[in-house]
């Protein structure tokens, strides 16, 4: 009975537009890749795709878009900051609120009444009597929702466009470096995890706040290229070292 469940939970999956649409992004991004290794294969590159196909992925990765944009501007606008540099606590709407800082950092009002709402249901701000103020100046959702799916999606993708630029023999070459493959002792990794969460949150703030000076209107006249940099960590399950056997000389009799 278990397994005819999930089965069906399976079949439902699959058949979601918004799963639907990250499986076809993920696949395309991936053959293209591939197709860089076949032997006397033309040149490829990704074919156009209807946009309704991924509309929904992108609605929901402009919402986390949206929100880490605004929670930027929140550490950087000095309407918003206290004398000591802080991040004010403000309402939610008002002159001086969550929803006038989303307008000020996307430029339009029924996107900023959504990312201030999103601000509250993802957990990203903590309240204090009838006001907020931010956790954090980076958009991390903690828990399942459309918006991981979509951001998940999109940072694999461009990944392996990263990866399939650089091997396609593109110039000039795009930044992709890793640490991997290092082991550590199981009870270091808390440690691990720490390191990388702070000295990561400086690499992303510097390269934020050098594009951030430079960013231009999607709407702006003149030539506009999207760019961005990703960074991650992974630790997979601790190996468990097997005793050594002992020899018959050793064995414990009975």
């Amino acid at each position: 009975m278990a397994t005819q469940k999930t089965a069906a939970s399976n079949k439902g999956f699959k058949k979601d537009p918004l799963t639907r649409s990250a499986r076809m992004k993920l696949m395309r991004s991936v053959d293209l890749l591939i197709s860089n290794f076949e032997p006397d294969a033309p040149v490829h590159q990704e074919p156009v795709v209807d946009p309704t196909h991924t509309r929904l992925l992108d609605r929901q990765y402009q919402r986390l878009s949206d929100t880490a944009a605004t929670l930027n501007r929140w550490h950087n606008d000095s309407n918003y900051l206290t004398p000591m540099g802080s991040p004010k606590s403000v309402p939610r709407v008002g002159k001086v609120s969550m929803t006038s800082l989303a307008l000020d950092a996307l430029g339009d009002a029924v996107r900023a009444d959504q990312t201030a709402a999103d601000l509250i249901e993802f957990g990203l701000v903590k309240k204090i009597r009838d006001k907020y103020a931010p956790d954090k100046r980076s958009a991390v959702v903690g828990k399942r929702s459309p918006l991981i799916l979509a951001h998940a999606t999109s940072a694999v993708a461009r990944y392996i466009d990263t990866v399939t630029h650089n091997v396609s023999g593109q110039r000039p070459a795009r930044y992709e470096r890793q640490v991997a493959d290092v082991m550590i002792p199981a009870k270091e990794l808390p440690q691990f995890l720490r390191f990388v969460e702070q000295q990561g949150q400086y690499f992303i703030d510097a390269i934020d706040d050098w594009l951030s000076s430079r960013m231009v209107d999607s709407q702006a006249n003149g030539e506009s290229v999207s760019v961005g940099v990703g960074a991650f960590a992974y630790a997979e399950q601790p190996k468990k070292t097997k005793p050594p056997k002992s020899s018959p000389s050793t064995r414990p009799r009975r």
